[in-house]
């Protein structure tokens, strides 16, 4: 994605988004909503600070080379760890879904 968008992007979700509080969804539905787009979060980090992050799972907004590869091994889960794609950062993140203040779609 290019900066110009993401930026458009983000802008877009701010104006037109729904922000969610974390006690009005669950794993499942951010998920679904990170798999079809960009999601923006705020949550509060291991140190304590308070981070917002634009993110997904969409495989149309992951660069080529960074897309999950599947390997035939089964991985453990973390039921309250999601990893994403931070568009900002490029690169792969997570976040405690118990640290989780709202997130925009």
């Amino acid at each position: 994605m290019k900066s110009i968008d993401l930026v458009l992007t983000i802008d877009k979700i701010k104006r037109e988004g729904r922000k969610v509080m974390f006690e009005e969804l669950n794993r499942g539905m951010m998920l679904e909503d990170l798999r079809r787009g960009v999601v923006i979060v705020d949550f509060q980090k291991d140190d304590g600070t308070n981070r917002e992050m634009v993110c997904t799972l969409d495989p149309n907004e992951l660069p080529p080379e960074s897309k999950p590869k599947g390997t035939g091994k089964p991985t453990k889960v973390n039921a309250d760890l999601i990893k994403v794609w931070d568009l900002e950062k490029e690169g792969w993140r997570s976040f405690n879904l118990s640290s989780l203040n709202c997130y925009s779609y």
